[in-house]
């Protein structure tokens, strides 16, 4: 078996055994080596495809390592069980409110605040983007964005830390069953189970 479908498989949880043509090429990128992490959803209760995200640690160290202590639960506050509070068709998928799910608040990996170190040095330009606030608020530096189009609009106040490789078609899926234009989800989106990818495969 290929590395790329190696990473693939893990990525996929064994249910998919055709890796698409972006991830071979990622393989070969200088930036290959970066960390994957996983997020599981059920929309409306219905489990979807798993969402895997590669962090820009070259860009943002600070900020992507507090995402994937979220993902794993390593110091206690985590993405699983929380749900995306705001769903905008067309344009983004709103979460990571681990205390109340509601984009009231929120808490980084260790409790403490934390300036972002997340940069404007990625457009907003385009779809899979994952981006956190830029700033020192302490009620939401665990909250993320997800883009599901091009948002341009939203570089005044987040910057990406990170791209989904995997699992867009499940962000197309929230958007078409519970997406709204006021972004309140009509239906229930909830992340089922987060984590990293084994380190020793690490893109």
């Amino acid at each position: 078996m290929s590395r790329t479908a190696r990473v693939w498989q893990l990525l996929s949880g064994g249910t998919k055994t055709r890796a698409p043509a972006i991830l071979g090429d990622m393989l070969k990128t200088p930036n290959a080596r970066l960390p994957v992490v996983w997020m599981d959803v059920s929309v409306e209760g219905e489990p979807a495809e798993r969402v895997a995200i590669r962090l820009f640690e070259h860009i943002a160290p600070k900020d992507t390592d507090n995402f994937i202590q979220l993902c794993t639960g390593e110091k206690g506050p985590s993405y699983k069980g929380s749900r995306f509070h705001r769903i905008l068709p067309g344009s983004l998928v709103h979460g990571g409110d681990i205390i109340r799910g509601d984009g009231r608040s929120g808490m980084n990996a260790d409790g403490a605040s934390h300036p972002s170190d997340a940069k404007y040095s990625i457009g907003m330009h385009r779809a899979g983007l994952v981006c956190n606030y830029i700033t020192e608020w302490p009620n939401v530096n665990s909250q993320f964005f997800i883009t599901t189009r091009s948002s341009p609009w939203l570089t005044k106040s987040v910057a990406p830390i990170g791209e989904v490789v995997m699992g867009m078609d499940t962000l197309w899926k929230m958007e078409e069953q519970c997406g709204t234009a006021s972004g309140t989800p009509r239906g229930e989106v909830v992340i089922t189970d987060c984590g990293k990818l084994d380190a020793e495969i690490r893109m």
